[in-house]
Order: C-alpha cells, then sequence, then structure tokens
C-alpha cells in the first residue's frame, strides 16, 4: 500500500471481516462447484481450505459486481498448492494462515 486510501481502505476492510459488519453480502463456498456474486456494496467472499475438504476449488467463481470487495481465503501452510477461484471485480484478497502455521 502507497497511499493514505488504500491504507485506510485495507483498515476498514479488515475491521469489517473481525467485526463481520459489511454494507454488502457474506458469501461462503461450499464443496460443490460455486458461482457466487455480490451486490452493489462492500461484499465478503469466504472459503476455506484447511481442513479435508477443500471448499475452493479451480471451477469456483466470485464476481463482487459493485463496491470494494474482498476474498477471504483460509488456506494451510501444508497443502502443496494454493488453488484460487476465477475472480471479477475483487480488490482485496486475503490469505489467513490455518491455526498454528506461521
Amino acid at each position: 500500500m502507497t497511499d493514505a486510501t488504500s491504507l485506510k481502505t485495507s483498515q476498514t476492510n479488515t475491521s469489517n471481516f473481525v467485526s463481520g459488519s459489511s454494507s454488502g453480502a457474506s458469501s461462503v463456498f461450499t464443496t460443490s462447484l460455486d458461482n457466487l456474486s455480490g451486490t452493489a456494496g462492500n461484499d465478503t467472499f469466504t472459503g476455506d481450505n484447511t481442513g479435508a475438504t477443500p471448499t475452493v476449488t479451480v471451477g469456483d467463481q466470485i464476481n463482487g459486481l459493485g463496491g470494494t470487495n474482498t476474498f477471504n481465503y483460509f488456506v494451510s501452510q501444508t497443502a502443496p498448492s494454493i488453488v484460487l477461484p476465477q475472480m471479477t471485480n475483487i480488490q482485496n484478497v486475503t490469505l489467513l494462515g490455518s491455526p498454528g502455521s506461521q
């Protein structure tokens, strides 16, 4: 981040993620093939690949539509690779390690 606006946006998104508040929708990936769409607001999409059955796969798609949208992705450091969905209109991607991974 190189400017105050980017820093403020990041802080707001982090705060919204931690508190669970947002002016948009929250969507969660499933173990099935997902095609998730957001709203005109600030949407949050969450995927978790820390367990034995990953929720994010190569065939998944997310489209944030309007607003400033965030993809929160829980991954394990022991995973052989990080798989990303096809993303459109996603402004922030946050990779979060599984508990105990540093």
